[in-house]
């Protein structure tokens, strides 16, 4: 795979830029190659020399190596997100030994609620199936597992939805652009001025 992508992003260079071409012309020219011109030219001592001198300034270019973009896992940024904008990951992480039922109800609240915000903004949440629990529903022939699950008799053809599931709409998490030490921080330390 990834020589297709070489190819094409060679292609359009050699298309577009005289140097790449030359450089993608030179690369694929044997190495005992010493005419810059066509098959058929009749080569003499002025062919050879260019070829020589071609030869010399591309050892004496140093070889500029591609800049790799930072790389982070989606998932990772996925909880970075939910993290600062509803600090799940700090009420899933806090011990309730100590709390009453209504006081982690209160904690969890807004918590479930800008949690649900950001879902909503990066995925474009919406049910997967339009009608309600409760309601009738028919089970298409052959229809796809990642789409319907029955539950009890799966022979059944006709039933009530359960749960009506849920479907992306879009993809939208933010572009990564630290620096890849950075890459598995989920939350900066947060220091308050004083002693």
């Amino acid at each position: 795979m990834m020589r297709m992508a070489l190819a094409f992003r060679a292609f359009f260079a050699v298309l577009f830029n005289r140097d790449a071409a030359h450089r993608v012309r030179d690369a694929l020219s044997p190495k005992g190659a010493v005419s810059t011109k066509g098959p058929h030219s009749k080569q003499g001592p002025a062919s050879v020399s260019v070829s020589t001198q071609e030869s010399s300034r591309k050892e004496e270019r140093p070889a500029t190596p591609p800049t790799a973009s930072p790389s982070r896992s989606d998932a990772l940024t996925l909880l970075m997100v939910l993290q600062r904008d509803s600090r799940l990951l700090d009420l899933l992480n806090e011990s309730f030994d100590d709390y009453s039922d209504a006081q982690i109800g209160g904690a969890a609240r807004p918590v479930l609620e800008n949690a649900g915000k950001s879902l909503e903004r990066l995925f474009g949440l919406k049910p997967l199936a339009t009608q309600s629990e409760g309601e009738r529903i028919e089970v298409p022939d052959n229809g796809s597992p990642v789409r319907w699950r029955l539950i009890g008799d799966t022979s059944a053809k006709v039933g009530r939805v359960a749960h009506p599931g849920w479907l992306a709409t879009k993809v939208d998490l933010p572009k990564w652009t630290g620096q890849r030490d950075d890459a598995m921080v989920l939350a900066p330390i947060e220091v308050e001025p004083g002693s």
